[in-house]
């Protein structure tokens, strides 16, 4: 789409109010927290004093919605999904914008240092003070993007007979449950993936029973994230 702009007003003036694109939060308005950064040219910028009319035409501008890979949970982005699992965030203001700080690292380096991400989320502050879980996601999201994605095996026949004895494993929710009486509903989701056999705990865990042959405790953390239910 082509908007005519003021020569004064912000991208995230344009974004927001002309192309309807809320994505980016606006957090200080003075380029120093960094709750509105989005991508331009593979560069992260401050949405909220970069001007628009400076860019010009043919730009490519990237929000938080633009990364995506496709719809639901399985379409999130490797760092979005990382930050949800790994719980790097709390009252979420400043979340976009650090998720975006991270995707344009990770396009350029997918095995940073901490002194490199540091460097390059110096620009988003945090004022809940959620830096450990935010480096974790960071780190986990390099991890996801330098691993290809497994190829799913086709099975033809019967399963193979169980060798190993069910294994238990106690979890621990990123986020509290609404109450201990939810976890019937993990329960309910978490037993149609195949390998496991039961879950039982209480609002803040979960002990799983499974079969270890079939399943391993990565793939039982993945399943609690596709249920809606991240665990650490």
């Amino acid at each position: 789409r082509e908007v005519t702009v003021d020569v004064r007003e912000s991208l995230w003036t344009t974004m927001s109010r002309q192309l309807g694109i809320s994505g980016a939060n606006l957090g200080c308005d003075r380029a120093q927290c960094g709750a509105c950064t989005v991508v331009v040219n593979g560069r992260a910028v401050n949405g909220c004093t970069v001007l628009t009319a400076r860019l010009g035409r043919g730009q490519k501008i990237l929000t938080v919605e633009g990364i995506r890979l496709g719809p639901g949970i399985e379409g999130l982005h490797p760092v979005q999904r990382a930050f949800w699992e790994q719980g790097g965030y709390q009252c979420g203001i400043c979340t976009r914008g650090f998720i975006m700080s991270t995707y344009a690292l990770l396009q350029t380096n997918t095995s940073p240092t901490n002194d490199q991400i540091r460097e390059a989320l110096a620009g988003n502050i945090c004022r809940c003070g959620e830096y450990p879980k935010i480096y974790d996601s960071v780190q986990a999201a390099a991890a996801a993007m330098r691993t290809p994605p497994a190829q799913q095996q086709v099975v033809v026949g019967p399963p193979p007979a169980r060798t190993t004895p069910l294994a238990t494993k106690q979890f621990q929710f990123v986020t509290q449950l609404g109450s201990p009486e939810f976890i019937s509903d993990v329960n309910t989701e978490l037993s149609k993936t195949q390998g496991i056999n039961g879950v039982t705990g209480n609002d803040s865990s979960a002990t799983v029973t499974y079969d270890g042959a079939v399943i391993n405790e990565d793939q039982i953390r993945k399943a609690f994230a596709d249920a809606g239910y991240p665990v650490k």
